[in-house]
Order: C-alpha cells, then sequence, then structure tokens
C-alpha cells in the first residue's frame, strides 16, 4: 500500500510512465544473481561451520569444553550489542566519525 502511494506520488499516478521500468534486463538480473549466488552460499555455509565447530568442540573437550564454548558465544555475541549502541549513540548525539 506505501508502495503503491509512492509510485502514485513519483509518476504522477500514471501507469503507462511507470510500466516501462518494471522490464526486466538481462545483465541487471545476471548481475543481481551472480552478486546473490555467493551470497547465498555464505549464508548456508555459515550455520553449517557452526555445527562443525561445535561438533569438534564436543569431541575434543567433552561437556566442559561444549559449554565453555556456549558461553564464548554468548560473550561474542554481548559485544556486539554494546557495539551497536554506542554507533546509535554517537550518532543520536551528533558524534558520527568518533570511537
Amino acid at each position: 500500500m506505501i508502495i503503491g502511494r509512492v509510485v502514485q506520488k513519483i509518476f504522477d499516478g500514471k501507469t503507462s510512465v511507470f510500466l516501462p521500468y518494471l522490464q526486466i534486463e538481462k545483465s541487471r538480473t545476471a548481475q543481481i544473481l551472480r552478486v546473490g549466488s555467493w551470497a547465498c552460499i555464505q549464508q548456508i555455509s555459515r550455520p553449517i561451520t557452526g555445527m562443525l565447530m561445535f561438533a569438534i568442540v564436543l569431541r575434543a573437550g567433552g561437556n566442559a569444553g561444549t559449554a565453555a564454548f556456549g558461553i564464548g558465544g554468548q560473550l561474542f555475541g554481548y559485544t556486539f550489542i554494546f557495539f551497536i549502541r554506542s554507533i546509535c549513540c554517537s550518532f543520536h548525539y551528533g558524534r558520527t566519525g568518533t570511537w
């Protein structure tokens, strides 16, 4: 619904002006698929790598190693929370570019 309003606003409600922009270009489609295929592989490989590391830790360290690995993963996740929070606060208070 919002997209429809934006299209109406940009093209003055004239569908005939908007329709040529919907044509599929082969070169653009190939470029999107070239980039998207690598992104797809990355999205698939990341969880598999995590499971592989978990299996290695389980075999090498047993229950204690697995627990430590889980705790380390949680702590690593918390660093991103603080990192994103500091970025948001610096933008909010106008201190962009200062770390």
